[in-house]
């Protein structure tokens, strides 16, 4: 079930970040889930994707842009073909200002990828207004959803710091039974 964890809002979006998460045993799952009152809305999608077909990514990202996908923040194992499936799938008619953000963070932990999406990500110019909805999902990782819900309900210390110029200084030690490997994309 998708679970609003809170509302990030400043000088830099002031329409808002209303922020749900949600944890999915399988991709396919993915846009029959995604129900949020924006008209338009931003993905941070964590999974190992390396089991992942491209046709199924290449559907399932069809679907949520159809349904209104304006950001995408890809995070896990395999993230950049992710990345580069979700950017094959758009239109070739895109405008410049309507243009579909997409990111993918190998490289970085979970912490630090949450503290992009909610603190630096944004929609493109005609999408601000209309994109309000920012949903974390883990696929098929309980242990990921876990720390994505803790993080983006209870953790003030994420949201504030989330201007921070080096995001590893604003998240707190996750103290719940995880050990570091599960936010960890490799």
């Amino acid at each position: 079930m998708l679970e609003q964890r809170g509302i990030y809002t400043d000088e830099d979006f002031p329409h808002g970040k209303t922020l749900y998460s949600l944890g999915i045993d399988a991709l396919s799952e993915l846009p029959a889930r995604i129900q949020v009152p924006s008209r338009n809305f931003a993905l941070l999608l964590a999974g190992d994707a390396t089991g992942w077909s491209d046709a199924d990514i290449l559907a399932v990202a069809k679907k949520l842009l159809d349904k209104g996908l304006a950001v995408l923040v890809a995070w896990g194992p395999d993230c950049e073909r992710v990345h580069d499936l979700f950017d094959s799938a758009r239109s070739p008619e895109e405008d410049d200002d309507e243009v579909i953000l997409t990111t993918w963070h190998g490289e970085e932990t979970l912490d630090e990828t949450l503290w992009y999406f909610v603190g630096v990500a944004a929609a493109s110019e005609s999408y601000v207004e209309t994109c309000t909805s920012w949903v974390a999902v883990s696929v098929n990782h309980p242990g990921w959803a876990e720390h994505m819900k803790i993080r983006m309900e209870g953790s003030k210390t994420l949201l504030s710091a989330s201007k921070e110029e080096d995001p590893s200084t604003c998240c707190d030690t996750f103290e719940a039974s995880h050990d570091a490997e599960e936010t960890s994309p490799s």
